[in-house]
């Protein structure tokens, strides 16, 4: 009887790696759920105890890092309901398979995630409305999967193991085994090795293992290479909120009297004549707006047309050291101004549907590179 439980363990191993690999991700999913919701509640709510756990780690995270670990998260529950798939354990859900609010509940969701993601991880992609719906679909698509697997934690392997364990046991005559003694043990020890051997050995147990380790190994690569580069792509975010940093300016094609529009991190509020920002054609003097994270500022009438690096200089003070970061070079492309507005010559009604021609192009540049026309 013995032999015969060790044979039906050898049999359920696969089943059961990939039944606990399905817990452990629904066990961790929603005690993550619990620890946000609590650790928000309480930060909101109890602001006046503090509580270092709740503090820490994933409440204060930039929206980034936290972007970032989510697409780690949404993998392992999307390889979780892959496999309960597999089995044929979950049908496909459909947002439209509820009822009306339901369905609006997973749009909004849908959009509210796939907005997130489009501001955060995909930043560097252009278009934003066009990222944000896509997002929208993917998530609108997966989603309800992901709530039913959340909402439906299925134990139906974990009991039925436990109950052919339990009729097994009361069957097995344990009074015929000798436990206290090192000889019985070692008995039963080598029996389940034999048949551990045996059953692997076979050609189509043989195949079913090669199976399982390629999946969990390919699985675990392609999560664990996407961590590494979320992880990558979180400490290089965090290198420049740490720095003096340039993230964006835009517009980068523009022209003299125009106004640019500079955000980044660690600007810090202007003082004095001591924080510059500074370009290859000499100082810009008159900042409209500078904050800890934007700039705003008018291109100097006298500038040349061309390219233009810009930079920005603060002084720091440490006691009294003073010392002067530098952040990062950016360019701009200045161009003149008839390339974006008309000339005189574009204004004479002599060649009035030529004109109108250039006007048009030029008023679609103005639009395009300006962000006015």
């Amino acid at each position: 009887m013995i032999i015969k439980n060790i044979k039906q363990l050898e049999n359920s191993f696969k089943e059961y790696l990939i039944e606990l690999y399905i817990f452990l991700v629904w066990l961790f999913h929603i005690s993550l759920i619990a620890y946000l919701t609590l650790a928000y509640i309480w930060k909101d709510v109890f602001s006046i105890i503090r509580f270092d756990f709740f503090e820490s780690y994933i409440v204060d995270f930039f929206p980034a890092d936290f972007g970032a670990w989510l697409v780690v998260l949404f993998l392992f529950i999307l390889s979780a309901v892959y496999l309960r798939k597999d089995r044929n354990r979950m049908g496909k859900n459909c947002v439209w398979d509820g009822t009306k609010a339901e369905a609006v509940i997973y749009i909004l969701a849908s959009f509210c995630f796939g907005h997130f993601f489009a501001r955060t991880i995909f930043v560097i992609v252009p278009f934003l409305w066009i990222k944000t719906l896509l997002l929208t679909i993917f998530f609108a698509n997966i989603l309800p999967d992901c709530v039913v697997f959340l909402s439906q934690p299925q134990f139906i392997f974990f009991k039925e193991s436990f109950k052919k364990q339990q009729i097994a046991f009361t069957k097995m005559d344990i009074k015929r085994e000798d436990f206290t003694d090192i000889k019985s043990l070692m008995k039963l020890t080598t029996q389940f090795s034999v048949n551990l051997v045996k059953s692997i050995s076979r050609e189509e147990n043989t195949k079913k293992l090669l199976v399982a380790i390629k999946g969990f190994v390919l699985i675990g690569g392609f999560i664990g290479g996407i961590w590494l580069c979320l992880f990558t792509y979180q400490q290089y975010q965090r290198n420049l909120r740490e720095n003096l940093t340039i993230v964006k300016v835009k517009p980068t094609i523009t022209t003299m009297g125009e106004k640019i529009h500079m955000s980044g991190y660690n600007f810090g509020w202007r003082d004095g004549e001591q924080d510059l920002l500074i370009t290859n054609q000499g100082e810009i003097p008159l900042v409209d707006r500078w904050n800890d994270t934007e700039l705003d500022f008018t291109i100097p009438l006298y500038f040349h047309e061309g390219p233009t690096q810009i930079w920005v200089e603060r002084t720091i003070k440490d006691q009294d050291i003073e010392r002067i970061k530098i952040s990062n070079i950016v360019n701009l492309d200045i161009k003149s101004r008839w390339y974006f507005y008309p000339t005189v010559e574009d204004l004479q009604p002599d060649k009035y549907h030529y004109n109108l021609l250039i006007r048009i192009i030029k008023k679609i540049k103005r639009t395009i590179f300006l962000g006015h026309g």
